[in-house]
């Protein structure tokens, strides 16, 4: 079986970092980047199967983030998380 991959997307480089450790430990191949737009151009030109997205980032949050790329890649499974959440934001 080959190895998933994973983007992870969140404005904190140390959380992107250690996100993409962890994964890559588990045997993902795991890349990051520091904004939604980042994930976009680099999801236009390599493929992913999971996107790991932080809820609140600067220009775009994770749930912008969700819908741009269910709109042009459907077939990715989107995860959104946050350290800091609501019940709104959930449902």
């Amino acid at each position: 079986m080959k190895p998933a991959r994973i983007l992870v997307v969140d404005d904190d480089q140390a959380t992107c970092e250690y996100a993409s450790d962890a994964l890559s430990t588990l045997g993902c191949k795991a890349q990051w980047c520091l904004s939604g737009n980042a994930a976009l151009e680099l999801m236009a030109t390599q493929p992913f199967e999971v996107v790991l997205a932080d809820l609140q980032m600067g220009e775009m949050d994770g749930l912008e983030l969700l819908r741009r790329v269910r709109q042009t890649h459907p077939e990715v499974v989107v995860i959104v998380v946050t350290g800091h959440g609501t019940v709104e934001a959930a449902v």
